[in-house]
């Protein structure tokens, strides 16, 4: 890789360093910005991630034509970008699905809450703009500018792509998203690699992301699920078999891969690399194919011995219903319990937990902060907490949140350490294992949270 005029200045253990910053950069100032102001707030943190990029370039004395590398776009760059992004699509699929099938179900609902933040309050030329042009320029100019830059010293290209690509999986701060956004960072690092050219980076990105936006955007066109209906759905998939189809369907991935990288690096293109790209595929194709068949066949058989079951133990609801609705199938009358618990810091431990409950007709919201040095926090660890009596205006309002949502088959516990949210419902005509609670949007539990926060009592 071309190397900076005084490439001394930038060390590769200083890119570990940066890249450091910028991640907690992210978690911090970023995390809260987000927070705090949803989509001004992702824009703030985007512009931020750029100017501080901008400012380390100038601050190290390094030339910013060299950090951030711009030059002409041939008609062969081009297209090698288009096929690559393709790939890098394809890949990432496959990515996602390995995810699904080894990763607890909890982290799933994150994939609807983030469509939901992202997609849900913006027009498509909004979207466009802040979901698919700004993250282009400003995550390429922190990422293969100004990080990139410490490790262009490193005489193995495929070092500095599998680095930049495991830095980028990890700012996504996303176990789900790991693999698929850390294919897409050592795509996008090999262009820079290869051409020292920003553009085609942030073209790919734009490219991307674009991509997501547009099927986003004619999904909820034609697409009359709600955000709890698709949160519940996406927790039944059956991760091994996604895996299988995201397999079948990307099959041409590899070979897509290897054209890509000979338009964009024809000097040091060996032929054999199709003849290696053809064999994967084909290992995808019937590999993925295989999977699907046995993931079916299973499912079927282990549809068949619950029916069978259900027939002896006659239970009181059906074996199709997986969800159910609040306010349709769960009446207002039967409602006891609503737990909504978030952590306000993983390390150190710490969570903030409301609590809806009915005692003798009348509501009641009770909030508790737990703080600790290690995860479950327990009883004993609580170091805030107070009930307060709503009024009938009030607990109308909380019903007016929930109501809508779906309650499903309970899954994982709301003190394991994660981020959450956990929402629990808990109702007098108990659905048995249906505890699990998802908000009808994500406009919807951010309003909720926001109503607790004004309503706990004063300590």
């Amino acid at each position: 890789m071309e190397q900076l005029s005084n490439q001394k200045k930038l060390r590769p253990w200083m890119g570990f360093i940066v890249q450091a910053g910028f991640l907690a950069l992210f978690l911090t100032a970023g995390a809260w910005m987000q927070r705090t102001y949803g989509i001004p707030g992702l824009i703030a943190s985007e512009l931020m991630f750029l100017v501080v990029a901008v400012l380390y370039c100038l601050i190290r004395g390094v030339k910013l034509r060299e950090m951030f590398p711009v030059k002409k776009i041939t008609v062969s760059d081009f297209f090698g970008v288009v096929i690559l992004a393709a790939a890098a699509f394809l890949f990432a699929m496959v990515g996602v699905g390995i995810s699904l099938s080894i990763l607890p179900k909890s982290y799933r609902a994150e994939v609807v809450g983030l469509s939901d933040f992202l997609f849900g309050k913006m027009n498509f030329i909004e979207m466009v703009l802040v979901v698919a042009l700004l993250p282009a320029v400003c995550e390429e100019a922190m990422e293969r500018g100004c990080v990139l830059s410490h490790f262009r010293s490193i005489k193995k290209d495929w070092v500095i792509v599998l680095i930049m690509g495991v830095f980028f999986g990890i700012m996504h701060w996303s176990p789900l998203r790991f693999l698929s956004t850390a294919v897409g960072g050592a795509v996008m690092t090999y262009l820079v690699v290869k051409k020292n050219n920003i553009l085609l980076s942030m073209l790919l990105h734009f490219i991307n992301n674009f991509s997501s936006v547009a099927l986003s955007y004619l999904a909820s066109l034609f697409s009359r699920t709600s955000t709890a209906e698709a949160s519940s759905q996406l927790m039944e998939i059956n991760g091994l078999s996604m895996l299988g189809a995201y397999m079948f369907l990307a099959f041409a991935a590899p070979v897509l891969l290897v054209t890509g990288m000979m338009l964009i690096d024809r000097e040091h293109h060996k032929a054999y690399r199709f003849a290696i790209a053809g064999g994967v595929s084909a290992i995808m194709f019937f590999g993925g194919f295989g999977i699907m068949t046995v993931s079916v066949m299973n499912g079927a058989f282990a549809s068949v011995t619950t029916s069978a079951e259900s027939k002896e133990k006659k239970p009181e609801v059906s074996i199709m219903a997986y969800e159910y609705e609040v306010g349709k199938d769960i009446p207002r009358e039967e409602f006891s319990d609503f737990y909504f618990t978030r952590a306000s810091s993983t390390n150190p431990p710490e969570f903030q937990r409301y609590r809806i409950f009915v005692e003798d007709g009348k509501g009641f919201l009770y909030h508790e902060t737990r703080e600790g040095d290690h995860w479950p926090l327990e009883e004993a660890d609580i170091t805030v907490s107070g009930t307060v009596e709503l009024t009938p205006a009030e607990y109308d309002e909380v019903w007016a949140f929930i109501a809508g949502g779906k309650v499903m088959r309970r899954s994982e516990s709301a003190d394991a350490g994660d981020d959450g949210p956990f929402l629990y419902f808990y109702s007098t005509g108990d659905k048995s294992e249906f505890q699990e609670f998802y908000f009808e949007s994500y406009g919807k539990q951010q309003d909720f949270e926001a109503w607790c926060a004004a309503h706990v009592p004063e300590v």
